[in-house]
């Protein structure tokens, strides 16, 4: 059986306001993924004081950041077998804001290319790091991310830069409700136990 609804506009229905434009996607907007939970806005770039409402900060501090597939702040295509070279040293990073790089003015500032500088000149190889670090998110679920996305390379490390997002479980961060931790929480157990389910 299948129904087809039509939906007509009324005679003299009020017209559209054309001139509204919704305001763009920023990246501190969460988005619902299946089996890892709330993620960053994917694909999207923001530029000004994108992590403070602060006018002080504002004036002092201005981000240029963007947010890749999934909202992981890489420069790598996870979602393929990633193919490496022969004298290169690959690297994961995982961990919550801190690591995924919120406190960062620029892609170019964060955690992972920071490292992937360092380790190169360190190490004398070609170094590329991984950032699968996702703000909010706890151990578990970087353990998914590797599951879901890490099998596409072979890593020689793998660093998790965490700790305060297991000791925030709770649901409040810095007495401010994160309502969506507990949902977080429900997605690693579903995502746990689903093998076990008949």
């Amino acid at each position: 059986l299948f129904v087809v609804l039509l939906v007509l506009p009324r005679q003299g229905a009020a017209p559209r306001n054309d001139r509204y434009q919704p305001p763009p996607p920023r990246l501190m907007e969460m988005e619902y993924q299946p089996y890892t939970g709330f993620h960053v806005r994917a694909n999207v770039r923001n530029k000004g004081y994108i992590y403070s409402t602060k006018k002080a900060d504002f004036d002092r501090f201005s981000q240029d950041m963007s947010s890749g597939v999934f909202g992981f702040f890489t420069d790598v295509d996870i979602t393929r077998p990633y193919v490496k070279g022969a004298d290169e040293f690959l690297g994961i990073l995982t961990g919550g804001s801190v690591a995924q790089g919120w406190a960062a003015q620029s892609n170019e500032h964060m955690i992972y290319k920071r490292l992937q500088e360092s380790l190169t000149r360190r190490v004398g190889r070609n170094v590329t790091v991984v950032n699968l670090a996702m703000a909010a998110s706890i151990t578990q679920q970087n353990v998914l991310y590797m599951f879901f996305w890490g099998r596409n390379f072979s890593p020689d490390v793998i660093v998790s830069l965490s700790g305060a997002n297991e000791i925030d479980v709770g649901c409040f961060n810095y007495g401010l409700p994160h309502p969506w931790r507990f949902f977080d929480l429900l997605t690693v157990l579903e995502s746990f136990y689903s093998s076990y389910l008949p």
